[in-house]
């Protein structure tokens, strides 16, 4: 369920960002800015289930550790450092481009 919203709220906005920043603006966009402001919506319900998704993944990595394995310690932290840096750059991105549409579309 996680990765459906990711795939449905936060990817189609970043994925405009090649165009956004070689300038392009365009009404194809404007399906961008409904999309942005549901993943607003749905950013806390994210972050619970990223905050759930750790805590399991911090168990996990205290098992690999305690069983020593090594390689499930790199895994649980590379799929920590990925939600961190979800929470901290792409969601927000994801949001700003919606805005950052809005804007340029002349519709805020």
């Amino acid at each position: 369920p996680h990765m459906r919203l990711e795939e449905a709220f936060a990817a189609p906005p970043l994925s405009i960002l090649p165009r956004l920043a070689a300038g392009e603006i365009g009404p194809d966009m404007e399906k961008i800015i409904q999309i942005s402001e549901m993943m607003r919506i749905n950013l806390p319900r994210m972050l619970e289930q990223h905050r759930l998704i750790v805590t399991a993944l911090k168990e996990l990595m205290r098992a690999a550790t305690e069983e020593n394995h090594p390689v499930y310690v790199q895994f649980c932290q590379k799929l920590m450092h990925h939600a961190q840096q979800e929470e901290e750059i792409l969601y927000p991105a994801a949001i700003v481009v919606g805005e950052f549409v809005k804007l340029k579309l002349g519709r805020g």
